[in-house]
């Protein structure tokens, strides 16, 4: 009886599925099934597989080819494995299996498919936008474990890329570009790993250009009942303003636009002349991007002509926030600054008069007197002259420094503009902003206005002069009153009467000392490291120099202290962000050489932290 109950039990066993036998046991001959690589870093490669029936625990095997020696890395209970470490840029392949129990014994299974993965550094993604005075703005996000990264440049699709800059920063300003012509980039990021340079692929390659072309072969021709314009289409334009005056000594004004090369005016009257001028603009992500207008010849005599017309202004007055406003109309902003109205104007009074005059083609826009010196030196039309002793014309513009020696050519930063406004061969008369008048005792009389100066050739305080090329030649002979050697005269607005100065410094304005005294520490703090210079301009900061009511002191300090750096010729970008308690608690982002540095201030205007971080915490 008990033999017959054997031989029916041992058939039902044979007789069941392999699964059920096997309930409950691990199973040797079960692979580890779906293994991947889920995500990679630039130092990860990260597997994930299915879990195995009953398996204790997995067993995770590397090779450095597909048929290599694979050697086990790593056993581990979980289903997901981070293989890290100095593994930049090199490809592994990988296979798992699990182990588990056989009564006492423990047992292996069998392998999973291979898997390779390469810890690679991602790719950047690059972003591109145009602006006036031939620049390209190249920037891209953020690169995690990148150290550094490269841009290349091409001229066409095709063309062969050259690497034209290796930075610590995420942005940078390709310049002196001509208007109309597209240029191709790339950037790759980089870092060291296992003694060599690690790369990341290329970008896709974008295309630009600086900005459009100067708008050409303008034409109108007058039809029944309306005027008809023309003009040669701009490459790379994506549409064109057209520009309306009834007077030949009224403003132009934004009259319409189209994308077309062609526009019908039929709102004019019979008999009424009408003036027109066209410009090119490119639209890039949501802005408008502008090339010169089609205006006629650059005009010195037009030049003064508009600064004269703010003659007696003074700070603070309507008249001085329509210079100001005049100056930020034109898009992008040099730099990105946006001048306020509390700020030291006398660069941007010239760039104002530049804008109303239709000179824009030969006057780069600046609202920095050394950054304008910059534009002038690499300007295709226009030039720099470093002699103090040369005579100026009509239009040229004489740049000043005030603790200049008067032997030799002064090289030091300008501190002042002025705009030639006619000349002899002894002296000549300027028409100048934000400049200071005083009687013949020295008293002031009028602080932060526009007013006319008198000053000798090979003045003490001349720095040099910028020279716009304008189209109609040399100024008109004039003679000067007299004036005493080494002293300038302000010839005031109210009556005309010439008074003598003996002290120019005195026009020197408050920022532009306490700028001097800054970058005369910085030069003289040579052993010094780079977060010892921030941290004296920030302690200066913060005790000098405060913002007005109101004003976002954030935006204020951080503002400021990126032109300092810019003024110390130290390469800074800036960024803004908002703290996490949001309001007027504001972080203002410095980046310099690489290093991001936050500055914070609270609810009473003071610098509460400024933090050498890569993080914003």
């Amino acid at each position: 009886m008990k033999r017959a109950l054997a031989v029916f039990l041992l058939a039902v066993m044979l007789l069941l599925p392999a699964d059920v036998m096997a309930a409950g046991k691990f199973d040797p001959k079960a692979p580890v099934n779906n293994l991947r690589v889920s995500s990679t870093g630039y130092n990860y490669v990260k597997l994930k597989w299915d879990k195995s029936d009953y398996a204790k625990g997995y067993r995770i095997y590397r090779a450095k080819s597909e048929n290599g020696r694979y050697r086990l890395v790593k056993i581990t209970q979980k289903t997901y494995f981070k293989n890290t470490g100095r593994i930049t840029n090199k490809r592994y392949y990988y296979k798992v299996r699990a182990y588990g129990k056989a009564g006492n014994r423990t047992v292996k299974g069998r392998y999973s498919g291979k898997v390779s993965g390469v810890a690679a550094i991602a790719v950047p993604a690059v972003k591109l936008k145009p602006a006036l005075g031939g620049v390209i703005a190249v920037s891209w996000n953020k690169i995690k474990g990148a150290e550094k990264y490269q841009i290349y440049r091409a001229t066409g699709p095709s063309g062969k890329y050259k690497k034209v800059k290796t930075t610590k920063a995420r942005s940078w300003k390709d310049t002196g570009k001509p208007a109309g012509t597209f240029y191709y980039y790339k950037v790759r990021a980089y870092r060291h790993s296992g003694g060599k340079i690690r790369y990341s692929g290329f970008s896709p390659a974008g295309c630009e250009m600086s900005s459009p072309g100067r708008v050409t072969g303008v034409t109108a021709a007058s039809d029944d009942g309306f005027v008809a314009l023309s003009w040669t289409p701009v490459q790379g334009a994506s549409g064109y303003e057209i520009y309306r005056k009834t007077s030949a000594d009224s403003d132009y004004r934004v009259y319409a636009e189209t994308a077309g090369s062609s526009f019908s005016d039929s709102n004019v009257s019979e008999g009424q002349t009408y003036y027109y001028r066209v410009r090119a603009y490119r639209a890039v992500d949501g802005s408008r991007f502008y090339g010169e207008y089609s205006s006629g010849k650059c005009s010195a005599e037009r030049l003064v002509e508009k600064a004269a017309q703010w003659l007696g202004t003074n700070k603070d007055t309507d008249a001085h926030k329509a210079i100001i406003d005049c100056y930020n109309s034109v898009k992008p902003l040099p730099v990105g600054y946006e001048v306020k109205y509390t700020d030291e104007w006398c660069a941007a009074f010239v760039t104002a008069a530049a804008i109303k005059s239709d000179n824009l083609e030969i006057m780069p826009r600046e609202c920095g007197c050394e950054r304008m010196i910059n534009l002038y030196k690499s300007h295709k039309r226009s030039k720099w002259e470093e002699n103090d002793s040369y005579v100026p014309e009509k239009g040229d513009l004489i740049m000043y420094r005030w603790d200049a020696e008067g032997s030799g050519d002064c090289t030091a930063r300008a501190q002042h503009v002025g705009i030639v406004t006619s000349a002899g061969s002894k002296s000549f008369t300027t028409i100048e902003g934000n400049t200071t008048l005083r009687d013949k005792n020295g008293n002031v009389l009028q602080k932060s206005t526009v007013a006319y100066k008198t000053v000798p050739v090979d003045y003490t305080y001349t720095r040099g002069f910028c020279l716009p090329d304008f189209d109609e030649g040399t100024s008109e002979t004039y003679t000067p009153p007299e004036v005493t050697e080494g002293a300038a005269v302000m010839i005031c607005d109210a009556d005309g009467d010439a008074v003598v100065i003996d002290a120019p410094e005195d026009m020197v304005s408050d920022y532009d000392r306490q700028l001097e005294q800054i970058l005369s520490e910085l030069d003289s703090m040579t052993s010094s490291g780079e977060k010892e210079k921030m941290q004296y301009i920030v302690d200066y900061v913060r005790e000098e120099m405060h913002p007005s009511e109101g004003e976002d002191a954030g935006f204020f300090y951080g503002n400021l202290i990126f032109n300092i750096c810019s003024s110390a010729g130290i390469d800074a970008t800036l960024e803004n962000e908002l703290a996490s308690d949001g309001g007027i608690n504001t972080w203002n982002v410095v980046i310099l050489d690489g290093k991001t540095y936050y500055i914070k201030a609270d609810e009473n205007s003071e610098i509460t932290e400024c933090i050498l971080t890569h993080t914003l915490t």
